[in-house]
């Protein structure tokens, strides 16, 4: 079996497309609403996410026959389709990581420190729709208010028949509190039985007062016990 890989090769293009490398497409530039600058006080984690050269040939051989699947309507079940789907649409390269790599027998998605910005988290967001992770990681990836909300209508029961079971959610050092989308939309899952997390992390987030008055609020009045741990630290 080869060794785990970082994405740092030449890939095939899908038919139509000008070709391009895993360096180009990994993270980072083509949302106009990124930006590398990090909430204050906060440094950038120097590890980044490797995954295996099979998981990654998968990946590119989906990108390939992405109209096909398409057609077939796989986008509709398929974590990897839905979430380059999405891209497609937004005009974004796909990024392998996070979508392709589990961790252990816990399932874990880790894409943190990846910067993707409110367009590429809503693509993401389509593919979560359909994961079989239990743990998200997506810590600085500068996501205000408007992203942080596709990612919690990806889990929305009401929206989603079969919504995924992901127990933990890490949105540390983001900027959720940059607009009110996130905050109400949270508030509003935590009145559901079936909203799944069980540990929430909002820390470094500049939530404002009124903001985490709104999430006590939906706690308060709200049916949902799953939830037993919420770091809402730092703000």
């Amino acid at each position: 079996m080869l060794p785990n890989i970082t994405l740092n090769a030449f890939v095939s293009p899908r038919s139509g497309h000008k070709p391009m490398t895993l360096g180009q497409i990994r993270i980072t530039s083509e949302d106009p609403e990124s930006s590398p600058a990090l909430p204050r006080g906060h440094r950038e984690s120097p590890n980044r996410l490797r995954v295996g050269f099979n998981q990654v040939d998968d990946f590119y051989k989906t990108f390939q026959r992405l109209d096909r699947a398409i057609e077939l309507g796989e986008h509709k079940s398929n974590s990897k389709v839905a979430y380059m789907r999405e891209a497609e649409k937004r005009k974004l390269y796909p990024n392998p990581s996070g979508i392709v790599a589990f961790s252990g027998k816990n399932k874990t998605i880790d894409a943190s420190h990846h910067y993707m910005g409110n367009s590429r988290i809503a693509a993401f967001s389509k593919g979560l729709k359909f994961t079989e992770a239990k743990h998200v990681d997506l810590q600085a990836n500068n996501i205000s208010g408007i992203g942080g909300r596709s990612i919690i209508l990806s889990l929305c029961p009401k929206l989603n028949p079969a919504p995924p079971q992901i127990l933990t959610l890490n949105l540390e050092h983001n900027n959720l509190g940059r607009g009110n989308e996130f905050i109400r939309e949270l508030s509003n899952q935590f009145e559901n039985r079936r909203f799944p997390l069980q540990e929430l992390n909002l820390a470094s987030n500049q939530i404002n007062d009124n903001q985490i008055e709104i999430l006590c609020e939906g706690l308060i009045e709200g049916n949902n016990d799953n939830l037993t741990k919420f770091n809402l630290s730092k703000n």
